[in-house]
């Protein structure tokens, strides 16, 4: 009898720990969107983000048209394409619906090439070599359209982001370039070679258009990358290039990979 007493106590107890356990995963499984939310893992957030900072590096390959441009392909070992250089792109975007972002955005490219006249020599027989260096900076305030949501609610605790969207763009503002050539030179008057300096800098109006793509990581960092297109052009110093009319284009196209964050 006793023997009898003690299994069936055994098995109440037994009994009583199950039906605890199994109320207890219930809870849990009623419920994961608001634990996992809570604890901040698996990409969950309370409400949308509301900003969004990127940084890009890539290559910016310019048109590089007009009359300077010309000239200088002319007369050194300069290609066009040895004007395209190293691109670096931040920008801040802020949330003002569920596709659309307010972005305000800086870049800068850049190329340095080495070069001598393609007819000339010195009377050592020797290059006449020269130094061109072309730098372009952007400031542009202008909008980010997503192609898809970026992200969905779910329950009262959480929001799910999308794991990758893609979105165009377009903006305006400003833009600045320097331009400067150093080394030895050739007066065609008198056939000498001198060394000297030119440089002119300035800024104007431009204009972009871009698309790119995001590929959300975690806990929101953002795989991105874009291609821009910048509409340019800026005037000219004609103190020191005189008789150059088109002044310098800073129109190109820029293609970038980079990281964002998300919050």
């Amino acid at each position: 009898m006793t023997s009898f007493r003690r299994d069936e106590q055994r098995r109440q107890s037994a009994g009583a720990i199950l039906l605890a356990a199994s109320a207890l995963a219930a809870v849990q499984l009623s419920s994961p969107v608001e634990a996992r939310a809570q604890s901040g893992g698996d990409g969950f957030l309370f409400t949308p983000p509301k900003f969004t900072v990127g940084i890009r590096g890539g290559y910016h390959a310019p048109r590089a048209d007009g009359d300077l441009f010309d000239h200088t392909i002319d007369q050194l070992t300069v290609g066009r394409s040895d004007f395209g250089g190293n691109y670096l792109g931040v920008d801040f975007g802020f949330r003002t619906g569920e596709r659309l972002d307010l972005v305000f955005g800086f870049d800068l490219t850049g190329s340095q090439t080495r070069s001598e006249f393609r007819n000339w020599i010195d009377d050592q027989d020797m290059p006449i070599e020269q130094t061109t260096t072309y730098k372009t900076v952007g400031l542009s305030l202008g909008g980010r359209y997503y192609l898809f949501d970026r992200g969905r609610r779910i329950g009262r605790f959480a929001w799910v982001p999308r794991s990758a969207n893609l979105y165009v763009g377009a903006g305006a503002g400003g833009a600045r370039y320097e331009w400067e050539q150093y080394g030895d030179w050739v007066d065609f008057q008198t056939y000498d070679i001198f060394w000297d300096v030119f440089v002119s800098e300035g800024w104007t109006l431009a204009a972009h258009v871009m698309a790119g793509a995001e590929l959300h990581v975690a806990n929101g960092f953002l795989l991105t990358s874009e291609a821009k297109f910048r509409l340019a052009r800026g005037p000219l110093d004609e103190r020191t290039f005189y008789g150059f009319t088109d002044g310098v284009d800073m129109t190109g196209l820029s293609l970038s990979v980079g990281i964002a964050f998300r919050r």
